[in-house]
């Protein structure tokens, strides 16, 4: 994995999304990031350059495969700076790099990162014994497909442009009672994960990410704290991880 290039090209290939980043390392900055990722293509792209993959779907960009550079695509191969107690082959890479992320912001702190996407997912960092697991449920637009795919009459309705607060808390119409069912459960079910972590752990740190984590408010006094490129921040350090493993076994 040794190279003399600075850039470090991140792609992360979710379940609804595909987004791309570029880490200049010798400046310890983001260049940019975007989406999808399918807009970036090998003319535009470094050659030789790095490339680290977190993938939970099926298909895979024709730009990975014609990648010319050195590779790392995060798996249950990938070696960690910390423990996990977690079953390494079915823990999907885009919740592995969320952890990563918020192992490399704050070592040595008791930490629940919740990855609010497709799924939201709830993962326990514990300062002591490593990375504890967690949860996954349904996210915001899974819950509305459900309730419109099993039900005769029952609308598919988005979550764009939403404005939690201006929602109507009387409904009116099927469309604002289905937007306030999802979210409102969607809601409590994330409050709730946050107050058993802090009945447990009243100083550990929460991580919002993901990019329905828009829809909940962050609260830096109470240690909550909304970090959108969490997983990119993941993926950078576990590729220089591995660089360096790599590099020590010669």
């Amino acid at each position: 994995m040794n190279t003399s290039s600075t850039l470090l090209y991140a792609i992360d290939l979710g379940n609804s999304s595909a987004k791309v980043s570029l880490w200049n390392e010798e400046m310890d900055k983001w260049e940019w990031t975007q989406e999808p990722a399918e807009r970036l293509t090998l003319d535009e792209a470094k050659s030789g350059a790095p490339l680290v993959v977190c993938s939970v779907s099926n298909k895979i960009p024709r730009i990975v495969s014609e990648w010319t550079g050195p590779i790392l695509s995060l798996g249950a191969e990938t070696n960690l700076p910390f423990n996990s107690e977690y079953d390494r082959n079915g823990w999907g890479s885009d919740r592995m790099a969320a952890v990563a992320g918020a192992f490399y912001r704050n070592p040595k702190a008791d930490c629940l990162i919740i990855d609010a996407g497709t799924c939201v997912t709830f993962d326990y960092l514990d300062s002591i014994r490593g990375h504890l697991a967690g949860a996954i449920s349904p996210g915001l637009n899974l819950r509305a497909k459900a309730m419109n795919a099993y039900t005769g009459r029952l609308p598919l309705v988005t979550f764009e442009d939403l404005k939690p607060n201006h929602l109507n808390p009387f409904p009116k119409t099927t469309q604002e009672a289905l937007i306030l069912g999802a979210l409102g459960g969607w809601n409590v079910e994330i409050k709730k994960g946050i107050e058993r972590f802090k009945k447990q752990k009243p100083e550990g740190i929460v991580y919002l990410t993901g990019g329905d984590s828009r829809y909940f408010e962050a609260n830096p006094k109470n240690r909550i704290f909304a970090a959108p490129l969490l997983v990119f921040e993941g993926m950078v350090h576990l590729w220089k991880w591995n660089r360096t493993c790599t590099d020590s076994n010669g």
